[in-house]
């Protein structure tokens, strides 16, 4: 995606069969009360012998590159009184140095730091609320101004503290963000840790496989898609391939979660996916959920084959009238079209052209239709191919429930 320091995006032949070990999932937790806590709660032990490779093809990959990335983050809390404002670099970004750092992961007590992505920004305005005023001073060049008036506010709030994200990039430390000093924070390794395990826990019970079928992690974000490795037929409809989509975000106020998702692909190569609404997930932890909730939570990892013999339901009901009106092919679109935050321009041209040219009709199978629509997306990032798959999870619901009607009819 570009668009952080440390980021990767595993699909294809990068992701091969080999699969982690229990063991390895025990550098996830970390030494701070949440991960205490986990580990309590959820100890590895309780998932089988350590030794023993989790269900879950793919995840050796998967889990040797986000350690790679997520051994350059560090976190630590300090004081005001701990950290002296520089100045700013050329393109307008914060230099920093921190006094106290008590953590030997720094490599030495003090140790500077220049901001990146919108540190700076969420630096001035979180802690001073001065982020007005910054742009000012920073746009007419009065950046000695600005920093004379942040240094004079910071000497009258001598301990307030802040948990910094800092990351490692090519030795030299760069600040990445300011984040929540909660003991209840689920990041990244705490939800690989919770969901890998969970779902390998349930596939040993039941002699199963899943498949990590496309990973995408940053030093921020994670988003894997991971399918069972049997499928289902259904005759009119095709091959079908349950899973589910895990995602999460560090410094976003985004929540944990787990949603239920299927691809389909018929005998011409045609294919879709869809996901579930996040209102609907099987699991949704904010990170200020207490450890007994993500316990209930969890708990709906039981409910995994039900949710399975729903959808198989709803698809085979489908396959009675496997087609979508114009009705539904106009309301895909303007859901796409009108939407202000989930597409961007370029997938919100390339729908209008599709609408336009009029390169999806009611006459095409559910699967071609849906197949040629997210064109759109062919170029966009992951977030945007979600959001069109959770249009089309809504959209084939409403096309269930109007056959249902017609057939009561």
């Amino acid at each position: 995606m570009g668009k952080y320091e440390y980021e990767f995006h595993l699909k294809g032949k990068e992701l091969n069969k080999k699969r982690a070990r229990i063991n390895e999932f025990r550098d996830c937790i970390r030494e701070n009360d949440i991960d205490y806590k986990i580990s309590e709660e959820f100890p590895l032990s309780s998932y089988g012998k350590t030794t023993d490779l989790i269900r879950v093809e793919g995840s050796k990959v998967l889990m040797d590159r986000f350690y790679a990335i997520n051994n350059k983050k560090y976190d630590t809390k300090e004081k005001l009184k701990d950290i002296e404002i520089i100045n700013f670099t050329d393109d307008n970004h914060l230099k920093l140095k921190i006094l106290s750092s008590k953590n030997s992961h720094a490599g030495h007590v003090d140790f500077h730091a220049t901001g990146i992505y919108q540190f700076t920004s969420q630096f001035f305005e979180t802690i001073f609320k001065m982020g007005s005023f910054k742009r000012f001073c920073l746009d007419n060049k009065f950046h000695q101004e600005f920093i004379d008036s942040a240094r004079a506010i910071q000497k009258r709030l001598p301990e307030k503290e802040m948990q910094y994200r800092f990351i490692d990039v090519e030795g030299e430390w760069r600040a990445r963000a300011i984040t929540s000093p909660s003991y209840k924070n689920y990041d990244n390794h705490l939800a690989i840790y919770l969901t890998l395990l969970s779902l390998h826990q349930y596939a040993e019970e039941f002699s199963f496989m899943y498949k990590v079928k496309e990973a995408y992690i940053s030093d921020s974000e994670v988003m894997i898609f991971i399918e069972q490795s049997h499928l289902s037929e259904v005759i009119g409809i095709g091959k079908i391939y349950f899973g589910l989509l895990l995602t999460n975000n560090e410094v976003k106020d985004k929540a944990f979660s787990l949603r239920f998702r299927y691809r389909i692909e018929d005998e011409n190569g045609y294919e879709f996916a869809a996901v579930e609404p996040i209102d609907e997930a099987i699991f949704h932890v904010r990170h200020n959920t207490g450890i007994e909730n993500v316990k209930r939570q969890l708990q709906n990892l039981r409910k995994l084959d039900d949710i399975r013999n729903r959808i198989l339901a709803h698809i085979t009901s489908i396959s009675q009238a496997p087609y979508l009106s114009e009705d539904h092919i106009y309301h895909i679109f303007q859901s796409i079209i009108k939407s202000k935050k989930l597409f961007g321009k370029e997938v919100k041209e390339k729908a209008k052209e599709l609408q336009s040219n009029q390169t999806v009709s009611s006459s095409m199978g559910i699967i071609e239709a849906l197949h040629r629509i997210s064109e759109v997306t062919k170029n966009a990032g992951l977030d945007e191919k979600t959001h069109l798959e959770r249009i089309y999870f809504e959209a084939l619901l409403s096309l269930k429930a109007k056959n249902s009607k017609k057939s009561s009819q």
